[in-house]
């Protein structure tokens, strides 16, 4: 993993583009596409001295992002892989090695419902679930069922 430069961002919004990846995370705020929208997102994400951003690259290449942010006070971790390497144990990789990045405890990852690869992801990566809560999810037009999970 390394740090996201100007010249991820067009790698970055074509993996933000893909509607299924949306609907899988169901909490992106912007319509898959949108690039205004999505520059102005991420203009306003790599200010904020509290967002850690790393590109994963996987057989030389591009694969996706792994992000920390605080949100309400506590440490969140987020990842995104290109949909053609799931299930590579990719996202996997890349938490643990933004884990070690990261020395505050606990963190927080959260995932929808029925976002079963994600949870299998944090699972591995050495998260318990903690709780389940109803949140509103934009790409699923209401409120869902957010799976949160802790790591201490």
């Amino acid at each position: 993993m390394r740090a996201v430069t100007d010249d991820d961002l067009d790698a970055l919004f074509l993996l933000e583009s893909d509607v299924e990846g949306a609907d899988m995370i169901a909490f992106l705020p912007r319509e898959p596409g949108d690039r205004a929208a999505f520059d102005a997102h991420w203009e306003r994400v790599r200010r904020d001295p509290d967002t850690m951003l790393r590109v994963i690259e996987a057989d030389g290449g591009f694969a996706g992002y792994a992000v920390s942010f605080l949100m309400n006070g506590e440490r969140q971790v987020g990842y995104w892989v290109v949909r053609e390497l799931w299930g590579r144990g990719i996202g996997t990789a890349a938490l643990h090695a933004l884990i070690a990045e990261l020395p505050q405890r606990p963190l927080w990852g959260s995932t929808a419902g029925d976002n079963l690869g994600s949870q299998r992801v944090l699972r591995n990566a050495g998260f318990v679930f903690d709780r389940v809560e109803r949140t509103t999810a934009p790409r699923r037009d209401g409120e869902i069922d957010e799976r949160v999970f802790r790591l201490d």
